[in-house]
């Protein structure tokens, strides 16, 4: 007898939901519910550009010392390989950097 209450009161609410105008009151609900998803996807994305944010400082970071280890080495025509080496790392996190910066969408305004 349970079950077809219950079918009966979620057919009701279905007719209700799709034949009956909205109410106010359903009208709060759906902007409170629309508000809430819009707050908690802005909190997710508030955290996902900051590690963004601090993944690229480290690279960027990276590619700091690994040009300065290039100018270093260009006064000793002997450290070539090494050059080349550093050179062709500070490319790669380059590259990395430019592929992080145009899979991420641009920070949020604040507030």
């Amino acid at each position: 007898m349970r079950g077809i209450l219950r079918t009966i009161k979620d057919v009701v609410a279905w007719l209700r939901s799709h034949c009956c105008p909205a109410t106010l009151n359903d009208l709060r609900k759906l902007e409170h519910k629309i508000m809430s998803l819009i707050s908690e996807f802005a909190a997710k994305q508030t955290e996902h550009n900051g590690k963004i944010d601090a993944a690229i400082d480290d690279l960027q970071g990276d590619l700091t010392y690994l040009k300065e280890q290039i100018a270093a080495l260009q006064t000793d025509p002997a450290d070539a390989e090494a050059l080349a080496n550093l050179d062709v790392r500070a490319t790669a996190i380059v590259e990395k950097l430019e592929a992080l910066a145009s899979q991420t969408p641009p920070k949020p305004p604040p507030g």
